[in-house]
């Protein structure tokens, strides 16, 4: 591995989940309805989880309260299959609010064939020398969502 002088390198967990926001200068300012969502892939992973955990960044104790949702994420990756699977969970207080995830796939090394979610197909981008999957999903409220890549 070579360095590039004045970067530092970032390394990342085969199998990661990593939400994304856009940079916003405080919590009043995040809304947390449109994130990235980064997947790190490797074929030696066959599962993996990952979740993030939300809440309006004012109310304390909000986990206890109820004024909370947590996505959980999970993989499950065969020879020619990759399944990514997103569930929301809120607490019993906590205000349904849409999401608008732009799931990203690292180290796909070959142009997927298909991209579904929910059945139905997906418009998507690959990059060949990033190796880099990208497709915008449809908005995720209380239901589970399946997406499958097809490779």
């Amino acid at each position: 591995m070579s360095t590039v002088p004045g970067h530092i390198p970032t390394y990342v967990r085969a199998g990661a989940f990593i939400p994304l926001a856009k940079v916003v200068h405080s919590t009043q300012d995040y809304t947390g309805k449109a994130l990235e969502l980064h997947y790190y892939h490797d074929a030696s992973v066959s599962t993996s989880t990952g979740q993030l955990y939300d809440d309006d960044g004012a109310t304390a104790h909000a986990f206890e309260s109820g004024r909370y949702t947590l996505v959980r994420f999970d993989s499950q990756a065969s020879a020619g299959r990759l399944e990514i699977g997103l569930q929301t969970e809120r607490g019993m207080h906590a205000t349904l609010t849409p999401r608008l995830f732009a799931l990203k796939v690292h180290n796909v090394g070959t142009r997927p064939r298909t991209v579904q979610a929910g059945g139905k197909s997906l418009p998507f981008g690959w990059d060949a020398q990033r190796r880099l999957l990208e497709v915008s999903l449809p908005p995720l409220a209380d239901a589970a969502m399946k997406v499958v890549v097809t490779l």
